[in-house]
């Protein structure tokens, strides 16, 4: 209708309509284009409140599960620690040879950790990271990840230890330890106190053998010291999944 009403304007000489008409054209194009150009701004906006929101759930997770491992690695050093300075002879073995057998034991447990980054990688594999607009936003949430993903093999570690202490243990003191002196969940795991369910002669032989194997000693040495540094790198990685949430909440 409006290319009509030009049209009739043009053969009538009316240049002040056509001049009008054009002006009108001009002004519904650019309010259109505007208003495109709003549209797709809000479902920009909206894309990188939503993946902000489900980054900031995934390092929750994170944190929660680094807070667990944590404990539970803490836990483990402190048993290879007390074990280690028997073996050395820093200290006194003492009368209860049940406590430091388990000890010894449990010195060889592990719980692994595995970054949540299902929306992140998402991102990435779609080439769509720029939808996180915060250039420092965006690095600091790249720092977690790729610093989380150098780390990972020293939070999936399966030390020689572990092998060499259930293979001179038996069997049904093993058992018995799973049993009564262990628990776990679906993302935790605890040690606990347990009574000995062997009398002190056989828990002091079992202990003197131990004692007496100096490659298991040697691997139990080396396993405390990669213990000791994943409980540093751990503490900095859950510092930096903080940070990142942190930041991230400041922009929700």
């Amino acid at each position: 209708m409006l290319l009509r009403r030009v049209i009739e304007h043009v053969k009538t000489q009316n240049w002040t309509a056509v001049g009008l008409d054009f002006v009108i054209v001009v002004v519904g194009v650019f309010i259109g284009i505007q208003v495109s150009n709003w549209n797709e701004s809000a479902a920009q906006d909206r894309r990188s409140h939503n993946s902000l929101e489900r980054i900031h759930d995934d390092l929750a997770l994170d944190q929660r599960l680094l807070e667990l491992r944590l404990a539970f690695w803490t836990k483990v050093y402190d048993y290879g620690r007390e074990a280690l300075a028997v073996a050395e002879g820093r200290t006194e073995r003492g009368g209860d040879s049940w406590e430091l057998l388990l000890a010894f034991y449990q010195a060889s447990q592990v719980s692994h950790f595995s970054k949540v980054d299902t929306t992140y990688e998402e991102l990435k594999g779609a080439g769509q990271l720029t939808v996180i607009k915060d250039l420092t936003l965006r690095t600091e949430i790249a720092r977690y990840y790729a610093g989380a993903t150098r780390n990972l093999f020293m939070f999936s570690t399966l030390p020689a230890y572990r092998e060499r202490i259930r293979a001179v243990t038996p069997f049904d003191i093993q058992a018995y330890i799973w049993d009564n002196c262990h628990q776990s969940g679906s993302d935790e795991q605890e040690l606990l106190e347990c009574p000995s369910p062997i009398d002190d002669a056989r828990a002091d032989d079992v202990l003197t053998a131990i004692l007496n194997d100096h490659a298991l000693i040697e691997e139990l040495r080396f396993w405390m010291a990669e213990l000791r540094v994943t409980l540093d790198v751990g503490k900095n990685t859950l510092s930096d999944a903080r940070h990142a949430a942190l930041i991230i909440e400041e922009k929700l």
